[in-house]
């Protein structure tokens, strides 16, 4: 089924409005600092974005008591995180803006309220319940957008696009830095984290290769009932994988290749087989019905979660305008759903696997009196979810589910700068989309 989508927004009067970032305290502090955003696909700085925006920079990205992108969705005013089913990595690391934002009920709807971008490029897994596993680790800054986006951005994103960055290549100085922590809650067992970056410049100011792992474990807190053998049934582990490497062919052009791995582990999902939370810790139970047992026979569930992104960026200045390609793929290679729902009577077991491409080319116009942009993504997307149940009423039910989803998107839009204080905006979108199950 296809349906085309056409919008047009027309602003006549654009003034400051309220903006908020990270850096508040520390300008108060030591005078007032400019923060530069790229909201606009152009650089300016956060005070001239006639939009709310908030910007959150590397030096409070760096903080260790922001672990995951979660922590810093929860500092935006008017959003809310973690708002997918469970609680635990990755699952819990949405974000809803304006009422709007990926839920457990929503995903494989197609294009998302909320828009999420990677160092420029659409991260699209329409059959996921959440955005990129990304945490805070080599993180540079993150640019929380509001309102409709669908005229500046590849993604239709009617709620608000979230816009990360990630460290880039550094292609004159080679340099590393390592680091480890630990955790631990009240009378609970610890965590770790450990982190490596190489920066290594191949061919200085031409080709350089950075490189950044990281590996975190978080123990959760809680116990199985009658089985007081079973450590940390919340415990979650997950690695990071990210290779970037930068090409500079000309002094008008450069071209980025990225490689991602999110690898994560965790026992029970936070929500699930809950017997009893009274005394301050969540008690859950083991697996007890056959379906549950024949694939953990030991009760206790293990669900994995592992995706791989790579990515191709070319950017290329034609002197009037700047010309960008945009490609990626996301693939999830494996992704489990372990449940037993004791209030419904429901043991669930499903595999989720799913496959993303995305091309974006767009034309951006330089800073000038009358500023546009156009731009074009075309995205092709498969998933085969295969779901096991086993009701306690109707007995046991399997299904095998293979859908496939095509968009195309044309978007632009114009800005006529009349003064410092007064703009008009127009823009326009036209999406179609193609579901087969």
């Amino acid at each position: 089924m296809g349906k085309l989508v056409i919008r047009v927004l027309m602003a006549s009067l654009v003034l400051p409005v309220a903006i908020w970032t990270s850096a508040e305290d520390e300008s108060a502090r030591q005078g007032i600092e400019e923060i530069m955003v790229t909201a606009t696909r152009r650089e300016e700085s956060v005070m001239e974005v006639p939009q709310s925006i908030q910007a959150i920079q590397r030096e409070t990205l760096e903080l260790p008591i922001y672990r995951n992108v979660r922590d810093i969705f929860n500092k935006v005013p008017g959003a809310t995180a973690g708002i997918t089913q469970g609680g635990k990595l990755p699952v819990a690391e949405g974000i809803q803006l304006r009422g709007s934002g990926i839920t457990q009920t929503n995903a494989g709807g197609g294009m998302q309220p909320v828009g999420y971008y990677i160092d420029d490029i659409p991260y699209v897994d329409p059959f996921g319940a959440t955005p990129p596993p990304l945490g805070t680790f080599d993180l540079d800054s993150i640019e929380v957008l509001r309102g409709p986006q669908g005229t500046s951005w590849g993604q239709d994103s009617s709620a608000g696009s979230v816009i990360m960055r990630t460290a880039p290549v550094n292609m004159e100085e080679f340099g590393y830095r390592v680091s480890a922590g630990m955790m631990s809650y009240s009378k609970g067992s610890q965590g770790y984290e450990y982190s490596a970056i190489v920066n290594a410049p191949i061919i200085e100011g031409k080709l350089g290769l950075r490189v950044a792992i990281e590996s975190q474990e978080d123990p959760g807190f809680g116990e199985v009932r009658g089985r007081p053998e079973v450590e940390d049934p919340f415990n979650t582990e997950r690695d990071t994988l990210r290779a970037k490497l930068t090409w500079l062919p000309t002094d008008s052009s450069e071209v980025t290749f990225t490689h991602t791995e999110w690898a994560t582990k965790y026992r029970f999902i936070p929500g699930s087989n809950i017997i009893d939370s009274s005394r301050g810790v969540m008690e859950v139970v083991p697996l007890s019905w056959d379906l549950g047992l024949e694939v953990f026979p030991d009760g206790i569930p293990i669900n994995n979660y592992d995706i791989e992104w790579n990515t191709v960026m070319v950017n290329v200045d034609l002197g009037f305008a700047t010309l960008t390609y945009a490609g990626g793929n996301v693939e999830a290679t494996d992704r489990d759903y372990v449940d037993e729902n004791l209030a419904y009577g429901i043991v669930s077991l499903t595999e989720m696997p799913s496959d993303t491409t995305t091309h974006e080319i767009r034309l951006v116009s330089k800073e000038g009196p009358i500023e546009w942009l156009v731009g074009f993504l075309d995205m092709d997307a498969e998933s085969a979810n295969e779901l096991a149940y086993n009701y306690q009423v109707y007995g046991e039910f399997t299904d095998y589910n293979k859908t496939d989803l095509e968009a195309q998107a044309a978007y632009g839009e114009v800005t006529w700068n009349v003064s410092d204080q007064i703009s008009v905006f127009g823009g326009i979108r036209s999406q179609e989309e193609d579901r087969t199950e």
